[in-house]
């Protein structure tokens, strides 16, 4: 499934992830007994975790248009004080793709 909002008629797919921190971590008892019988198998063995900061991006082939598409909390701001500019950035792609679709018309 994708995640979309609808504006004018329009899909602008987005997507909402929370980056991760890996960090290594010692091999399982079976992860050493297959390092005993394949020397290939080898370490190190990470564990990913979740850091808490989120990203919103609208998702298409924006480096053609010239607003914002991309939010994500920062040392300064928190995405959810952005959301007003998540929206805005919806209804400029919304636009910018009823206007594509008019002059793939003409």
């Amino acid at each position: 499934y994708k995640t979309e909002a609808v504006i004018h008629n329009e899909r602008i797919p987005f997507s909402l992830t929370e980056a991760t921190q890996r960090v290594e971590r010692p091999p399982t008892d079976e992860e050493r007994a297959e390092m005993r019988r394949n020397p290939w198998t080898r370490g190190p063995f990470y564990v990913y975790r979740p850091t808490g900061k989120l990203s919103v991006q609208i998702e298409g082939d924006w480096y053609r248009e010239r607003h914002r598409h991309t939010w994500s909390d920062s040392t300064h701001r928190r995405l959810e004080d952005c959301l007003y500019s998540v929206v805005r950035g919806l209804l400029l792609s919304a636009d910018a793709l009823q206007r594509r679709r008019q002059e793939a018309k003409e």
